[in-house]
């Protein structure tokens, strides 16, 4: 179940929260619980929505493209970018010469592979290529 205030918050979202089951009776004020068959359309208009209610029941759903507009656009800090790119971008060649490429995540689970296995010059080797490849990311993800 999905539950949501019925009254925006100061920056036009609307606050959610999801539990297995409230009863109506026991739904703070303020909350309501989004019927199934509008889910779909909360999906598509989170957070920024306009709420058609009856009794205390929400109705329909709609976009709030006025709130949305409004809404002040947010930037990944840079150590974010840094973390999804040491998640996605293959740049440490392993083994060397082979052709094939790691992640810096995927290289720091080989390394630690490595130097759990006593396999200090390899886990030492591949902790260079980590360095390296790292310095690249944070070049291009400055702390600002």
């Amino acid at each position: 179940m999905v539950y949501i205030k019925t009254e925006a918050d100061i920056n036009g979202a609307h606050s959610e929260y999801q539990i297995s089951s409230v009863p109506y009776e026991q739904l703070p004020e303020g909350w309501a619980e989004i019927p199934e068959g509008l889910l779909e359309k909360w999906e598509s208009f989170r957070p920024y929505v306009k709420l058609s209610m009856e009794n205390g029941l929400i109705t329909d759903i709609e976009d709030d493209a006025e709130a949305r507009a409004a809404a002040p656009v947010i930037t990944d800090a840079p150590a974010r970018l840094r973390e999804r790119a040491y998640d996605s971008r293959e740049l440490i060649q392993w083994p060397e010469d082979s052709g094939e490429y790691l992640t810096v995540s995927g290289a720091a689970k080989l390394w630690m592979y490595y130097l759990a296995e006593g396999n200090t010059a390899t886990s030492a080797a591949l902790s260079a290529l980590i360095a390296d490849a790292k310095a690249a990311i944070r070049a291009e993800y400055p702390d600002v």
